[in-house]
């Protein structure tokens, strides 16, 4: 491949790489968010006073109890999400490494083969 080829590609590569992180902020974030809202849900639990009315207190425990639920569900979810975002972001990260590293290979190669042309034709070979 030609380093105008590699760039090309290093451009697309560049792109992905910057979705696949935007995709994977994006999970870290709601991440975070999930994990705000439980610890929201504990310190609405423990400052929450004793209701005379049991009935009304039965009520606010089990909603509590399923919110809680609900949140950690979603939070395990999340985290497998992020983690796949990751391993894709990773991915896309060695994928651009790997064409900067190619990009320069084929430009050393370039310089040597204009080097043997000049050597060929007699002219000094930085000419």
């Amino acid at each position: 491949m030609t380093p105008a080829e590699i760039r090309k590609l290093l451009a697309l590569a560049e792109q992905g790489k910057s979705r696949d992180l935007a995709l994977y902020a994006q999970q870290v974030q709601a991440a975070e968010a999930v994990a705000a809202r439980k610890q929201a849900l504990l310190q609405g639990l423990r400052e929450t006073p004793a209701l005379q009315d049991y009935a009304a207190s039965a009520r606010w425990q089990r909603w509590s109890e399923q919110e809680m639920r609900r949140l950690q569900t979603e939070s395990r979810r999340i985290e497998v999400e992020k983690e796949a975002r990751r391993k894709t972001a990773a991915t896309a990260v060695a994928r651009v490494q790997a064409l900067e590293l190619l990009l320069e290979k084929a430009r050393k190669a370039d310089i040597q083969q204009a080097r043997r042309r000049a050597e060929q034709n007699g002219a000094p070979p930085d000419a």
